[in-house]
């Protein structure tokens, strides 16, 4: 494996640049005051980047996660992927849930081509991919098997297997981990990296867990709630490949610390911190 894969920062070659222009989220109710979901964002995201997106529910991760997708709109400012506005169903972009949601009545691989198949873009090319995504997930044994015969683990292994089969430039992840024990979701992280070194992506990844975030990321960003908007966007100055031993370094615990702090002192204060992106290596300029 080359150098180039593991760093952080643009990846020659590789497409999924993520703009995010003054991008805000207004919800208008009838017969009431509207919510600010979310405040102005600029944030740019380099092809091949791994960010994550930290903070308290209401502080617009999943918002800005949906805008990113095209399945919300933006009441200010716009998204694009490789300079061409986002829409919903674009095959650029794909997306993992919390859940799983693999429908139990059809068997693990039936899942996994499902959205090829809505698309009518279900070939050889697409079959190929699936197997050996199914194979480097460790599923290709179960391929014939139904949701209800897996563990949650591997279920949301197919689910990230369905996300990547059609061969997006973007996978978005909303907490995919979080309902699953601490052990496994350390397997899923480790497992995810593998799957974003071989078939590098632009991820962006939902979690309340700063640890989770640190492990995986190039950069963190870090928001609050009241309305929700980005307080700070972190560098993660860890070398890669990443290995499990990590956590339990010093430079790292600082990392969480140092986040975990700034999210704390947001939600005792009340007010933002910087907005906007700190220019570093991870960042796209």
């Amino acid at each position: 494996m080359t150098a180039s894969v593991f760093a952080t920062g643009p990846v020659k070659g590789i497409c999924g640049r993520i703009d995010i222009r003054d991008t805000s989220k207004l919800y208008q109710r009838s017969g009431s005051s509207p919510v600010q979901a979310l405040l102005p964002v600029d944030l740019s995201i380099a092809p091949g980047e791994f960010i994550s997106l930290v903070g308290p529910s209401g502080c617009g991760k999943t918002t800005l996660l949906m805008m990113i997708c095209g399945l919300l709109s933006a009441t200010t400012g716009n998204v694009t992927v490789d300079n061409h506005p986002i829409y919903a169903g674009d095959p650029t972009v794909s997306i993992a849930f919390q859940k799983p949601t693999l429908l139990r009545w059809k068997t693990v691989l039936e899942n996994v081509l499902l959205p090829a198949r809505i698309m009518h873009s279900l070939d050889d090319d697409v079959h190929r991919r699936a197997n050996e995504l199914l194979a480097v997930t460790g599923l290709s044994a179960f391929k014939d098997r139904f949701p209800h015969e897996l563990s949650g683990g591997m279920q949301q292994r197919a689910s990230i297997v369905r996300a990547l089969v059609t061969d997006p430039n973007v996978l978005l992840m909303d907490e995919p981990f979080a309902a699953l024990d601490e052990f496994t979701r350390d397997l899923l992280n480790d497992e995810l990296l593998r799957l974003w070194t071989q078939r590098r992506k632009t991820v962006v990844f939902v979690t309340h867990n700063i640890s989770e975030a640190v492990y995986l990321s190039d950069r963190v960003v870090i928001m609050a709630p009241r309305p929700g908007r980005v307080l700070d966007v972190i560098n993660i100055p860890v070398s890669r490949p990443r290995r499990a031993e990590m956590r339990d370094e010093a430079n790292f615990m600082g990392l969480v610390r140092s986040i975990r702090t700034a999210l704390n002192e947001s939600s005792v204060s009340g007010t933002a911190g910087p907005m906007g992106v700190f220019a570093g290596e991870g960042q796209a300029q």
